[in-house]
């Protein structure tokens, strides 16, 4: 059996888990054959170290035969970081939040950070190196699979430019557009996207 594991980006106060919206992508899922994880964590009083670990600690128990872990945004950092020791068979970074060591160098990007995230998970972030986390997947032979929405031109360059920058240092990995899409999963035309390259 192989199971999807689906981590949501950013949100306070509600559980991603709960989202309408993945009712239909985790039916889409289901009738491809794979078990369904959507993982219950919120993000209220985590830096992406605590939620990683709890991450790694609740669900890994529930691993099958194969797995795979889908993350967006926030979520899909929260995926690579806890790659190293999940382990999952595949790893789908949906329009992966730029928060990273080699980018919060920037002072003007630290400070956008930390007005929207506050100090505490930037700082948390900035421990992170993109370069150190894909030489320790390159090292299990994990596939890396980037998204992101062609609705994130004009939006979210910063973003589109970091996948597309550190996406070759990545070994086993590829990159797409998701047409019509958002930068959110919740939409329809990035998750059966997401389903139809599965």
């Amino acid at each position: 059996m192989t199971t999807v594991f689906i981590i949501a980006g950013f949100i306070l106060g509600e559980s991603a888990a709960t989202f309408e919206e993945f009712d239909d992508f985790e039916q889409l899922l289901q009738a491809k054959g794979y078990a369904v994880v959507r993982v219950d964590i919120l993000y209220n009083e985590h830096t992406h170290s605590t939620y990683t670990a709890e991450f790694t600690a609740r669900y890994k128990n529930l691993k099958t035969e194969k797995n795979i872990v889908i993350g967006n945004s926030f979520g899909a950092v929260v995926a690579l970081l806890s790659a190293s020791v999940f382990e999952p068979d595949e790893l789908y970074l949906c329009s992966m939040s730029p928060f990273f060591k080699e980018t919060l160098q920037d002072k003007e990007f630290y400070k956008y950070a930390v007005t929207n995230f506050g100090k505490n998970r930037t700082d948390d972030l900035s421990s992170y190196s993109t370069l150190e986390q894909a030489a320790a997947i390159n090292k299990l032979n994990i596939p890396v699979h980037f998204t992101y929405g062609e609705l994130e031109a004009g939006v979210y360059d910063h973003l589109i430019d970091f996948n597309k920058s550190y996406q070759p240092f990545f070994a086993i990995s590829d990159i797409r557009e998701i047409t019509h899409a958002p930068h959110g999963f919740r939409d329809p035309n990035y998750y059966k996207a997401i389903v139809d390259l599965l």
